[in-house]
């Protein structure tokens, strides 16, 4: 595949106001508990998705009795006041959460040492009404999951764990009852690792991730990959130059385009160094324009949205700016990518921003972790963040 050299524009910070934080809410757990990902839901309330941890390690003998992973779901009302919590299942590592017809909500996981997909259906109470285990999937990993308007739900995802030198894409539809459809298997040689897609208005899907070039892991690109409706590769793009680049997310645009995020890890002169990579695309994945955002330090983005200008907001979290260890990053920017405000949000430890969502009142939900600075233990926070929509005209 051709590999594309990356030429920087320098960006000018605007500084115009950002918006008024309409409320910040944060969610304890017994033990450490992280945020994945938010929904709006019908009620107008929020349902958030992610995983809470406690691993106990032995000097000689790995992971210890007493440990666990669970996926948990955290429902609020329109104002991000709690309703209720509930934890899902030993080992299964979640952070995917749909609402379904009648007010019920779908869950999306994997096992953490098998790596086996799971499901699991609940009520508007958080209640299991079904689960399901895909065991003839081994090493399967989910990565990404989208609803359907037939009720079903496309999965996208990893074949492989950690350190195998050899791991695929997969691509899966299932019906509302979690019965298989079809399935896909895409990669070539060494890894090629998916981290986000979205069903198109043509009816097909884009997924973009990261491909690797050597047994060593050094050297990854970005590749952006067009799926028609019954999962069949179209054409593949690949974006990368003399360093590292790999994709966490990505949107299709309102002009049928892309717009993607990833980090830019760079190496010179004894330093080691991660950036904001925003890549613009059009709708045959050719590159309109590039931007890269950051410090000195570590910044790396894990969610991008368009927003109801055609502009665009972007979260991760920031080393370079802020009063943490880490911040939360939140980036705002025209149709061009250029700046138009950011804002940090954190205290003394590590805050990072997982996801972001434009609400149906022109405002933004944010989801992400805290540490709230008792034993390293983390927490979720959901914040709201009012429309900007007045301050940019």
């Amino acid at each position: 595949m051709q590999k594309l050299i990356i030429f920087f524009i320098s960006l000018v910070f605007v500084a115009a106001k950002s918006p008024e934080i309409q409320w910040v809410r944060t969610y304890w757990g017994k033990d450490g508990i992280s945020g994945g990902s938010v929904q709006e839901t019908s009620d107008g309330g929020f349902i958030i998705a992610g995983t809470t941890s406690k691993i106990n390690f032995g000097t000689n003998v790995g992971i210890l009795s007493g440990s666990y992973s669970r996926i948990f779901i955290i429902k609020t009302d329109k104002n991000g006041n709690f309703l209720w919590k509930k934890e899902y299942d030993e080992w299964i590592h979640g952070g995917a959460v749909f609402e379904t017809q009648g007010g019920d909500f779908i869950i999306f996981g994997h096992k953490w040492y098998h790596k086996e997909i799971h499901i699991i259906s609940i009520d508007s109470a958080g209640d299991v009404k079904w689960t399901r285990t895909y065991e003839w999937l081994k090493k399967y990993s989910i990565s990404s999951v989208r609803k359907e308007e037939d009720g079903g739900f496309i999965l996208l995802g990893k074949i492989g764990q950690f350190l195998d030198k050899d791991q695929d894409i997969f691509l899966m539809k299932i019906d509302s009852l979690g019965d298989t459809l079809w399935i896909k298997r895409f990669g070539g040689e060494f890894v090629d690792s998916p981290s986000f897609f979205q069903k198109e208005s043509d009816a097909g899907y884009m997924i973009i991730g990261s491909k690797c070039y050597d047994e060593l892991w050094s050297n990854f690109d970005i590749f952006l990959m067009k799926i028609d409706a019954k999962g069949n590769l179209l054409w593949t793009k690949t974006y990368g130059g003399e360093f590292s680049e790999l994709a966490h997310a990505a949107q299709q645009t309102n002009d049928k385009g892309y717009i993607i995020a990833g980090i830019l890890h760079y190496w010179g002169g004894g330093k080691v160094d991660e950036d904001f990579y925003i890549i613009k695309a059009d709708s045959l994945g050719n590159i309109l324009w590039e931007r890269r955002y950051g410090g000195k330090k570590y910044d790396e983005p894990s969610s991008v949205k368009q927003t109801k200008d055609g502009g665009f907001i972007i979260v991760g979290y920031t080393k370079s700016y802020g009063k943490g260890k880490t911040d939360a990053y939140i980036i705002r920017t025209d149709k061009e990518g250029k700046i138009i405000w950011t804002k940090t949000y954190g205290g003394p430890n590590d805050d990072k921003a997982a996801s972001v969502h434009v609400t149906s009142d022109g405002g933004y939900i944010i989801v992400g972790s805290t540490g709230d600075g008792r034993k390293s233990k983390s927490c979720v926070f959901l914040m709201k963040i009012k429309s900007d929509y007045e301050i940019q005209k």
